[in-house]
């Protein structure tokens, strides 16, 4: 299983006790997660503190996982973020192309460790990439 180190990550899942179990797993990785439920207070803690990852639902109420990606995106353009959804037939669509890494639920303790890596791997690769470009 990967190894996470000290990786602080924000958990935003509508329903309490997903969030909760994913919060616990994410710990037993070695992480410091903390948890909230919904786009809206997600995007207050972002403002208000920092994370080394994003990991979201899809499917909540108001705006979804999706939505909350793009907005991070734009405000947070090298936070690595990563959804998860138990339906992801019913959003490729919206997430064909995405930058995000998908995660498909009920997922294991090593595919949630190894699918998070990889995400911030993919960050740190393209932030090296632009920063080849500009020298």
């Amino acid at each position: 299983m990967e190894a996470l180190g000290d990786m602080r990550i924000l958990v935003v899942d509508d329903d309490a006790l997903v969030g909760l179990i994913t919060q616990e797993i994410l710990e037993d990785l070695g992480c410091r997660a903390e948890r909230v439920e919904g786009a809206g207070p997600a995007l207050e803690r972002l403002e208000a503190d920092s994370f080394d990852l994003l990991l979201s639902d899809i499917r909540m109420p108001g705006m979804n996982g999706v939505e909350l990606a793009r907005r991070v995106q734009a405000g947070h353009p090298r936070l690595p973020i990563v959804l998860c959804t138990g339906d992801a037939a019913s959003w490729s669509a919206e997430l064909c192309g995405a930058p995000w890494a998908v995660l498909e639920k009920p997922f294991t303790p090593a595919q949630l460790a190894a699918t998070i890596a990889g995400a911030a791997q993919a960050v740190d690769v393209q932030a090296a990439s632009r920063a080849a470009m500009a020298a």
